[in-house]
């Protein structure tokens, strides 16, 4: 099946593993984590939403080990930022360094790259009151989960610094990012739908 997709996808599929006693399913590609699976259908997806440009900049809010920058360096994505906490910062800087090479990648406090392929890691005040602008900023598994004043805040600064943001949430906290987008003089346009890997989960693109 792997081989199939590897043809029809026009890609390479790797599921690297730099850290031990991972589970899942064994293949000849590597261990495929369950997390593995949606960080390569988040990357596939983004790529088709930004036509196959190679030129595009990409930032990801809370972005687990880094696993989609990784796909995303893969399949030739000019540029891939993540905005972390710290904590997750430590475990993304060993995995994408690990797979792609410590050259790929810029640590907090370390100059900006801009060479291709790379992955800058940002802590949230240098993206808050930061100046970068995005083709797509992405968030995948943490807008319900964090503090309503920080997502508004998150909200307010993607909305002035981007072309389109993909959400892929659930909807079961208090707050989603329906709330976030509705009724924002900003919003030029949005596509709602069930996410087709997650039961519960709802895929939604916002352009502005």
């Amino acid at each position: 099946m792997i081989k199939r997709l590897e043809i029809d996808l026009r890609v390479k599929i790797e599921f690297p593993n730099p850290y031990t006693l991972e589970y899942g399913l064994v293949t000849q590609c590597g261990i495929a984590l369950y997390r593995s699976i949606h960080a390569l259908y988040q990357t596939l997806l983004t790529r088709k939403l930004l036509h196959e440009q190679r030129s595009a900049r990409l930032l990801e809010i809370g972005a687990g080990l880094g696993r989609g920058a990784f796909y995303a360096s893969k399949l030739g994505v000019a540029q891939y930022d993540i905005v972390d906490l710290p904590l997750a910062m430590l475990s993304q800087g060993y995995f994408l360094m690990s797979t792609l090479g410590a050259d790929k990648v810029r640590l907090a406090g370390e100059p900006y790259l801009t060479t291709p392929s790379c992955v800058n890691l940002l802590l949230p005040d240098e993206f808050l009151n930061g100046e970068q602008r995005y083709d797509l900023v992405i968030n995948m598994d943490s807008f319900p989960e964090i503090d309503r004043r920080i997502a508004q805040q998150y909200w307010n600064k993607i909305q002035s610094c981007c072309n389109s943001f993909l959400s892929i949430n659930h909807e079961f906290n208090e707050l989603t990012v329906k709330e976030l987008y509705k009724g924002s003089p900003r919003v030029q346009s949005v596509t709602r739908h069930p996410s087709w890997m997650r039961r519960g989960y709802v895929e939604e693109l916002i352009e502005f």
